[in-house]
C-alpha cells in the first residue's frame, strides 16, 4: 500500500464521515488519522518491528476511536461517559495525537526486520545458548516471583520479560516452527490468563511476539485479515470478561466452562441454560466493551474539571514522576509511588473510586492537567521526541546497532505502549527497565555470551 492510496484513504474516510454521517470536522480528521495509522501499521507489519506504529494505534484507537463511537451511542454508564462535548473533546485530543506521532517520528530510527534475519544467518548456532538462557531465566524468574513481595516483585517482573526474549529468539533460530512455537506460547498464556481473569499481559505480550512471526513476504490483505481475526478475538474477552471475573474469581466453577458458556450466550445461542450465569442484556455487554476501549472518557472529565475545580498543576506530577523514577528510595523515602499516581487521578478527575479499583489519568489527560491546552501539545510531542530517543539510545547506543537489540524490545516498551497509563508508571518502567537490560547485557557479557555480536552492525544505506 502506497503513499498515494494512503492519502486516497485517509480523505474518503474525512468525506465520509463528514458528508454520510454527519461527524464534527475535527472528529472526522481524527477517525481518518486513526484509519492512516491502523493502514501504516499493517503495512510496516513483517517488514519492520513496528514498535512506534504500535505506540500511536493504541493511543488513536483508545483516545479518538472509541471516544467517537461514545459519543455515537450516547451516555450508557453512569460513570463511564464524556463528560464534555465533542468540540471540547477532540479539539484537544486530536491535535494531542497528531503531536504526539510527529514526536515519535522526528527521530526516524528504522528495525528493519530483514537485518535481522542476516543476523542470525551469521551465527544462528551461536545464539541458541543465549536464548536457552533467556527462557531458563525468565522461567526461574516466574517461579521466584511468587515468594517475594516489595521491591523485589517488580524487579523478578521484568526478568519474567526474558522468558519471552528468548523465545523470539527461537522464532529466528527455527524460522520453520515460528509459528508452532507462537501458537503454543500464546495458548499456555490464554489459559493463565483465563485462570487469573486478567487478560491485559496476555494481549500484550501476544501482540509484541506478532512483529517477530509475521513473514515479510506476507500480502497485505492476509495480515490485514489476521489483525482482523485477532481484533474479533478481543472484542469477545472484552464483551465477558467483566461477566466473567464475577464468576471465576467469587465461585470454584470451571474457568474454560464459564468462558465458553458466555460466548456461547453472547455470539451462538439465543438462550443459556446454564446454572451459574444470569442474564445480561447484548447492548449492555457491547457497551461495556466500549467503554474499555474508550479512555477518552477520563480525558473527558479531565478537560471538564480542570481549571474549573482544580486549578492546573503546573508541572507537579511530572516533576514528582522523574524525581521518583531517577532517585533512590533510601535518600528519599516520601517520593511519589503509586499510590500518588491514584491520588492524582482523583485530584485531576474529581472521581472517587472504589477499593482495590485503579485507573490512569493516560498522558494526554495528565499533560492537560499540568500544562494546559496548548501546553499539553507541547508535552505529548517533547514526549514522542523523548520515546524515540530512548529507542535510538537503546538499539544504537546499548545494543551496539545489532540486530539482535531489536529482540529485545519487549522488555523496554511493554508497559510504555498502554495509553491509559499515568506518567508516573510509565516513566518509572521505562527507567527500570532500561537499567535492567543494561545490567543484563554486561552480565551475560561477563559470562561469555556476546549478546549483541562482536562487530557492530552498520545500517545498509
Amino acid at each position: 500500500i502506497n503513499k498515494i492510496m494512503k492519502i486516497r484513504i485517509i480523505a474518503f474516510s474525512v468525506f465520509f464521515f463528514l458528508i454520510f454521517q454527519d461527524v464534527y470536522f475535527i472528529s472526522s480528521i481524527g477517525v481518518a488519522f486513526s484509519v492512516f495509522i491502523f493502514l501504516d501499521f499493517i503495512n510496516k507489519l513483517g517488514k519492520i518491528i513496528p514498535i512506534k506504529e504500535f505506540i500511536i494505534l493504541i493511543a488513536s484507537f483508545q483516545w479518538i476511536v472509541g471516544a467517537r463511537i461514545s459519543y455515537y451511542f450516547g451516555i450508557s454508564h453512569h460513570k463511564y461517559y464524556m463528560y464534555v462535548d465533542e468540540s471540547t473533546y477532540m479539539d484537544y485530543v486530536v491535535p494531542s495525537v497528531i503531536f504526539f506521532y510527529l514526536g515519535l517520528f522526528v527521530l526516524n530510527k528504522v528495525l528493519n526486520k530483514e537485518d535481522i534475519f542476516l543476523k542470525f544467518n551469521e551465527s544462528r548456532s551461536s545464539q541458541k545458548s543465549i536464548a536457552f538462557l533467556l527462557i531458563v531465566t525468565g522461567l526461574l524468574s516466574i517461579v521466584l516471583n511468587y515468594f517475594v513481595s516489595g521491591g523485589l516483585d517488580f524487579l523478578f517482573y521484568l526478568t519474567e520479560l526474558l522468558l519471552y526474549i528468548g523465545l523470539i529468539y527461537l522464532f529466528f533460530i527455527y524460522p520453520s516452527k515460528r509459528n508452532l512455537i507462537y501458537f503454543v506460547v500464546v495458548s499456555v498464556l490464554f489459559f493463565i490468563s483465563l485462570q487469573r481473569g486478567m487478560f491485559h499481559e496476555f494481549i500484550l505480550i501476544s501482540s509484541f511476539l506478532v512483529f517477530y512471526i509475521i513473514s515479510p513476504k506476507l500480502k497485505f490483505g492476509l495480515k490485514l485479515f489476521y489483525i482482523l481475526i485477532g481484533c474479533s478475538f478481543l472484542y469477545v474477552i472484552q464483551v465477558v470478561k467483566g461477566e466473567y471475573r464475577e464468576i471465576v474469581w467469587y465461585t470454584n466453577a470451571n474457568a474454560i466452562e464459564v468462558f465458553w458458556t458466555l460466548i456461547e450466550r453472547e455470539f451462538i445461542a439465543e438462550e443459556s441454560n446454564s446454572n451459574y450465569i444470569s442474564s445480561n442484556d447484548e447492548t449492555e455487554n457491547e457497551s461495556d466493551a466500549n467503554n474499555r476501549l474508550n479512555q477518552g472518557w477520563i480525558i473527558s472529565k479531565t478537560l471538564e474539571n480542570v481549571p474549573k475545580n482544580v486549578p492546573y498543576l503546573g508541572g507537579e506530577s511530572i516533576k514528582e514522576s522523574i524525581i521518583a523514577a531517577l532517585l533512590p528510595r533510601f535518600l528519599f523515602a516520601n517520593k511519589a509511588t503509586s499510590a500518588d499516581g491514584l491520588n492524582n487521578f482523583k485530584k485531576v478527575t474529581g472521581l472517587n473510586l472504589s477499593r482495590g479499583t485503579a485507573m490512569g489519568l493516560s498522558i494526554t489527560a495528565e499533560f492537560y492537567a499540568n500544562y494546559g491546552y496548548w501546553g499539553g501539545f507541547i508535552a505529548i510531542f517533547l514526549y514522542g521526541i523523548f520515546l524515540a530517543y530512548v529507542l535510538r539510545v537503546v538499539i544504537e547506543t546499548l545494543g551496539g546497532n545489532s540486530p539482535y537489540s531489536y529482540l529485545w524490545i519487549i522488555l523496554i516498551f511493554l508497559q510504555v505502549v498502554k495509553a491509559e497509563t499515568d506518567f508516573l508508571k510509565v516513566f518509572n518502567y521505562l527507567t527500570k527497565a532500561t537499567v535492567l537490560f543494561m545490567l543484563i547485557i554486561n552480565v551475560f557479557n561477563s559470562l561469555g555470551y556476546n549478546v549483541f555480536g562482536k562487530k557492530h552492525f552498520i545500517d545498509r544505506k
